[in-house]
């Protein structure tokens, strides 16, 4: 009964296989036990278990005991209800001690499962006590296998219900984040579009004060990058276009987000930085088609975070690889590691570890730029071992690549430093509009923008540009205008008070159905790439001096019958 409760009391199947060949060697006298297991064919047999006596006697009769344990396969296929009976060791006599061995089918759910096998110093027993034993015992492992089996896959039902939860309650928070994110965006691209409206409209005309020309470049740059950290929240509200994107070596991302990392270690005070180690280890190269920025973020964020996991220090490695049509990347350090728990929360929205150093929104970052780029973001980690952040993402051919200086096919220049780069000012001759009346006047644009900042900017920039610009706040306003003038083109804002920017355009059409339309919105990430029906071409907010005189210069040079 004690033999039979220890195997019962085993809650996985190793734990009940050893319970089992552990049971027979301490009840019968000189017995050696192991578990065999026989696939549903019996052609393939193979070792799950086996007690202390079973090695012994492996190593001191190794041949004898195989070739008795061979037999295995043809027993369990024989139809002949010999369970439990005893062989008496070929060659042996009375005078010699012999072996004897029994082998006992296991069964779960009245499917052959494997074998029990039992050899002992021979007896006089062939069906007693000892037999009896070993068939009840077999016939026990039997039910515990089953349970088991049955607690191993509801465990796993409970597992992937508890990750499809936490999957669906992230997915809430992230949706609930997105929608403030996309509205924070928005305001924020409309605030920008004023700033760098008139940075650049007195960078432009104010060009006899060097100090005051270096201030605004200061301005410039710091709204130029504000825009771009702008763009990442529109990764929170799911638009998978929101920035255009190239393909890249995913290798040469890690490295340049090693680069940062290491930069970022070397400011810290001596006192304050850990003894880290970054590397990086390639199998293989592999490319992704992704926006470079946000996947360096992403990089930077993991390594942040080992980093901040490791205060004694530690070895942090970026693996990089593919298998099949998949790229990876996997971020391995060596910290405290996380619990069961934590682990489940870690791409939540505002969770955090890291008390008031953490607004919790790293993670979630991370989770929400990989998901829109078709790829997946997973995490193994155990108190004390460390963690290991591993994403994935869709490779694409090497061949796709923009090719670059390690790639031998560039002159030798120097490497970029790592971060953005933007590119000084334009000098005001090389932003003149091309594109002018038959007359020798300039285009006439009609501008609307019910934000009187955003609209007086943005008509300044046309008009140094050299453009007449005509401003003015409602869509009405702008039908009543294009009704008495002539116009070469219309630039409207998307989200005004009566008629919206769609509808204008549709409006306008009407009449004018040549006219060319661009829609300058602070929602413009989302139309990136497909504008909609009546407008010709879609402009983010903020917009640069330049990128405006560019686009102005196309759609003109491209509707040539609007100069009159």
């Amino acid at each position: 009964m004690d033999a039979l409760a220890r195997v019962h009391g085993e809650r996985d199947e190793p734990g009940v296989l050893l319970a089992a060949v552990q049971s027979v060697e301490r009840s019968l006298a000189g017995a050696a036990a192991a578990v065999f297991q026989v696939d549903p064919d019996a052609q393939i047999v193979s070792l799950r278990a086996a007690g202390p006596r079973w090695r012994t006697a492996e190593r001191d009769a190794p041949a004898w005991l195989t070739r008795e344990t061979g037999g295995i396969a043809g027993f369990a296929r024989g139809g002949a209800a010999s369970a439990g009976r005893w062989w008496r060791r070929p060659g042996a006599t009375a005078e010699a001690v012999g072996s004897d061995i029994a082998r006992v089918r296991i069964m779960v759910a009245d499917e052959l499962w494997g074998m029990l096998v039992v050899v002992r110093p021979s007896g006089d027993d062939d069906r007693g006590e000892d037999a009896w034993f070993i068939e009840s015992l077999a016939e026990q492992v039997g039910l515990a296998l089953r349970h088991a089996i049955e607690r191993s896959e509801l465990q796993r039902t409970l597992t992937a219900s508890r990750e499809a939860r936490n999957r669906a309650t992230r997915e809430d928070r992230l949706g609930i984040l997105g929608q403030l994110a996309s509205g924070v965006a928005h305001d924020f691209n409309n605030a920008l579009t004023s700033i760098l409206g008139v940075t650049e409209w007195l960078l432009f005309t104010q060009t006899g004060d060097e100090d005051l020309s270096r201030e605004l470049e200061s301005i410039r740059v710091a709204a130029t990058d504000a825009a771009a950290l702008v763009k990442r929240l529109y990764y929170f509200a799911r638009q998978k276009n929101a920035v255009p994107r190239e393909v890249s070596s995913l290798r040469e991302l890690a490295e340049s987000s090693l680069d940062l990392v290491r930069t970022r270690l070397q400011a810290r005070p001596d006192n304050d930085r850990p003894r880290i180690h970054l590397s990086i280890a390639a199998d293989a190269d592999a490319s992704v088609e992704a926006e470079s920025a946000a996947l360096r973020e992403v990089f930077v964020n993991l390594l942040t975070n080992a980093v901040d996991a490791s205060p004694d220090g530690t070895d942090i490695v970026v693996r990089v690889g593919q298998e099949g049509d998949e790229a990876f990347a996997a971020v391995v350090d060596h910290g405290r590691g996380m619990d069961e728990e934590t682990r489940g929360r870690v791409f939540e929205p505002f969770f955090s570890t890291k008390r008031s150093r953490g607004a919790g929104l790293g993670l979630s970052l991370c989770w929400s730029v990989i998901e829109n780029h078709g790829g997946r973001i997973g995490v193994a980690s155990s108190p004390g071992v460390g963690s290991t952040f591993t994403v994935w993402l869709p490779a694409v051919e090497p061949a796709l690549r923009t090719p670059t200086e390690s790639d031998g096919r560039v002159a030798d220049a120097p490497r970029p430093a790592p971060g953005p780069s933007l590119a000084p000012f334009r000098p005001a001759a090389a932003l003149r509009p091309a594109v002018v009346a038959a007359t020798g006047e300039a285009a006439r644009i009609l501008l609307i923008d019910d934000q009187h900042d955003v609209r007086d900017s943005v008509a300044d920039m046309l008009r140094v540009l050299g453009y007449q610009a005509h401003a003015v706040a409602t869509g009405d306003e702008a039908i009543h205008l294009a009704d008495a003038e002539d116009f070469d083109l219309v630039i409207t804002d998307l989200g005004m008070p009566g008629l919206n920017g769609l509808e204008l355009a549709r409006a306008l059409h009407r009449d004018q159905p040549e006219l060319p339309i661009l829609l300058l919105t602070g929602w413009g990430n989302h139309y990136e790439g497909r504008p909609p029906a009546d407008i010709t071409r879609v402009v983010a907010k903020p917009v640069t001096l330049e990128t405006l005189a560019s686009i102005v210069r196309d759609v003109l040079a491209g509707h040539p019958g609007r100069a009159r």
